[in-house]
């Protein structure tokens, strides 16, 4: 569900579409893709709205009833946020997908979804290919795959860097989300599932963690359900 469809009355319209463009007869998961509303205005210009989260998840609610989607979701929520849903909604969230690597390790929130049945998805979870740090962040310039940490970890399982950075993913309780165009690497991608990582491994891959965050939702920096401002 797009940000320009929580007014409750586009929830229905707005599902249809996306049904008709999947040309699928119903869908497993539909998602909330961000707490922040907007409209389009007459010249185009994308404009924020107040329209609030929890009235337009209660409309998203009644598409269960209709057959077509058997289980809803959010995207992009703070643990706040995520309350106020589970705590006014009659339908708890079955995941809440954010932004999840292991620059930015969400433990804090896996914990808060983890103990309320909330499953975090991690969406972005080889960071972003060619993305790195600047030197103003006292970090590294270096991409997590380039990390000398990560590549010894690799090294003793015969996998490569990326497959690392996934498992640790699943090791700390996230359902991880690559995606790719290339073939092997899709492959490559789905075959982390025969090892694990150890305790000491999971501590040293947290410490890559810098709280770095990819997308930003800048424009919604004023909005009052902006979801980057909280601790978690």
């Amino acid at each position: 569900l797009w940000n320009t469809s929580h007014e409750p009355a586009q929830v229905r319209e707005a599902f249809d579409a996306s049904l008709s463009k999947l040309n699928v007869d119903y869908v497993d998961l539909y998602l909330m893709h961000s707490p922040i509303g907007a409209t389009v205005d007459s010249n185009g210009t994308t404009v924020l709205t107040d329209v609030d989260y929890v009235t337009t998840w209660k409309a998203m609610e009644q598409l269960l009833d209709t057959g077509l989607v058997r289980s809803l979701g959010v995207s992009n929520f703070n643990s706040e946020q995520l309350r106020r849903v589970l705590e006014n909604g009659s339908v708890a969230p079955v995941t809440n997908q954010v932004e999840c690597h292991v620059r930015l390790n969400q433990k804090k929130l896996i914990k808060f979804c983890k103990d309320r049945n909330v499953i975090v998805t991690a969406y972005s979870p080889l960071y972003r290919p060619g993305s790195t740090l600047g030197p103003e962040d006292g970090q590294s310039s270096k991409h997590p795959m380039e990390d000398a940490r990560v590549i010894e970890i690799a090294e003793r399982y015969k996998k490569t860097p990326a497959q690392v950075l996934l498992r640790y993913l699943v090791d700390i309780g996230t359902v991880p989300i690559p995606k790719s165009g290339n073939p092997d690497r899709i492959r490559q991608n789905l075959n982390i599932f025969d090892f694990a990582l150890t305790p000491a491994e999971v501590v040293t891959l947290d410490a890559l963690n810098t709280g770095e965050r990819l997308v930003k939702f800048e424009m919604g920096l004023a909005h009052p359900f902006y979801p980057f401002e909280a601790e978690f």
